[in-house]
């Protein structure tokens, strides 16, 4: 079943826009992750995955405090949003 998954997202995936988002984090200064109800978890989980890389991250997971911290992201920052 995993196998079928991963299949299917293998086929779904728009390698360029992979690529554009993969060197926008690379050149970003902070990275905002945002997303509440079920899609906060997997945010939460990237949230790690990316520090480990060394970037500078926040995942908050309240509604108030993502706002807060999108109004303080800069031209080069990057703020994911999950759904």
């Amino acid at each position: 079943m995993a196998r079928d998954s991963l299949s299917v997202a293998a086929r779904l995936l728009d390698r360029s826009a992979l690529e554009e988002t993969a060197a926008a984090l690379d050149d970003a200064g902070k990275v905002l992750l945002v997303g509440n109800g079920f899609s906060a978890p997997p945010l939460h989980d990237a949230q790690l995955r990316l520090l480990t890389l060394g970037l500078t991250v926040h995942a908050p997971a309240d509604v108030q405090a993502q706002q807060f911290v999108a109004r303080s992201l800069g031209p080069v920052d990057v703020c994911l949003a999950g759904s």
